[in-house]
């Protein structure tokens, strides 16, 4: 998970989950501290749970600020991710004051030679 932190640039820190080929979709049981602020006293901004799938070439694909709220819950979370028409998403991004993430799924495209079994599964 996320901690709460930021990086030595002052970015807030991130889950990236980078994939070997691009899939059509990813997500997973989300969850975060919603009471978690940024700010002094006088500044306190709350900071959202935030998901991105991005492309190849490291651009924002899809990006969701989600409204993940599970009050009293223990290892409570809700079920968010992203999904496409191609088969696009190059990494996944996750991002939130100790934000968790558990049972990542993936939407693979399947290989020619899946194709060629399921069609002579059909015919059989």
């Amino acid at each position: 998970g996320v901690d709460g932190a930021f990086g030595p640039n002052g970015d807030v820190v991130a889950m990236r989950f980078s994939f070997a080929q691009p899939v059509k979709g990813v997500g997973g049981f989300m969850n975060y501290d919603p009471t978690f602020t940024f700010g002094g006293p006088d500044l306190a901004l709350p900071l959202p749970l935030y998901i991105a799938a991005l492309g190849t070439d490291g651009l924002v694909l899809e990006d969701y600020e989600l409204p993940v709220n599970t009050p009293n819950g223990f290892n409570d979370g809700l079920f968010y991710g992203i999904g496409r028409d191609a088969a696009d998403i190059a990494a996944f991004v996750i991002s939130g004051p100790f934000a968790v993430v558990d049972d990542l799924q993936v939407a693979a495209v399947p290989e020619p030679s899946t194709y060629a079994l399921m069609v002579a599964g059909l015919l059989a």
